[in-house]
This record gives structure tokens, sequence and C-alpha cells, in this order.
């Protein structure tokens, strides 16, 4: 059974739908697999079928309400969450578009995925960087 008949609405609601669904799984999932990019990864990740909560969320009318209890709740993450908000907002003109395919980016190597230098904003927040 598909998911726009599960919640009762049309299709031209589809890609609404697909993005509350993403969006959903991102929050209660998360959107990398840690074992796919570091070495070693051994802490067991959450795994929720998102899709029956999705569809009682819309059926009573509480979507943001369960969007919100799909993060992880602890402090560390709320830390997290909250200092990605004020990097975005002194970050106006940073673009918003996808980060390129490639090859794995070695210590001082140029690449054009990699900013020169992180923007002014950016100053008194944890960064990464490619270093040897």
């Amino acid at each position: 059974m598909l998911l726009l008949e599960l919640v009762g609405i049309g299709a031209g609601t589809t890609v609404l739908l697909q993005a509350a669904s993403d969006y959903a799984s991102a929050l209660a999932n998360g959107k990398v697999d840690p074992a796919k990019v570091r070495d070693i990864y051994t802490l067991p990740r959450p795994k929720v079928d998102v899709r029956q909560g999705l569809v009682q969320a819309i059926k009573d009318n509480k979507l943001q309400q369960w969007l919100d209890t799909l993060a992880p709740q602890t402090d560390e993450y709320r830390a997290l969450s909250d200092a990605f908000v004020q990097l975005v907002k002194r970050s106006p003109g940073l673009p918003d578009g996808e980060i390129g395919s490639g090859g794995t980016l070695k210590p001082g190597a140029s690449d054009p995925r990699r900013m020169a230098s992180p923007p002014s904003a950016w100053r008194g927040v944890a960064t990464s960087r490619i270093t040897s």
C-alpha cells in the first residue's frame, strides 16, 4: 500500500510527503552512516521506520510535534544543534548547494569541494580541516 493511500491525500503532494519522510528519517536515523566515513565506528545506530509515525502524525495534524520527538534528546545533541543554528545565522552568504563527489581528500591537496579558508562568521566555531 502506498504511503499516499495511507494518509488519504492525492498524488499532487507526493514531493512534499517524500520530503517529510526523508527529513523524518534523517532526524531519527541520521543522514550519514558514520561507519562509511570513519575507519572504526562501533556504536549501534538507530534504525527507525518513520513511515507509520508519519502517517499518524499527518492524520492527527501533529506533524511538527512528531518531528520534534525524532532527533536525539541529549544535552550534547542540543548543543551541537544550537551551534549549527548559530553558524547558519552568522553565515548568510554561504552557498546552499550540494558538495560534489570525488575521491578521498588528501592532506594538503586542493580540491573544489574544499574552501580555501573558512568564512569570518565561523570564528569561534569548531571546524574540521584536512591536516597531515
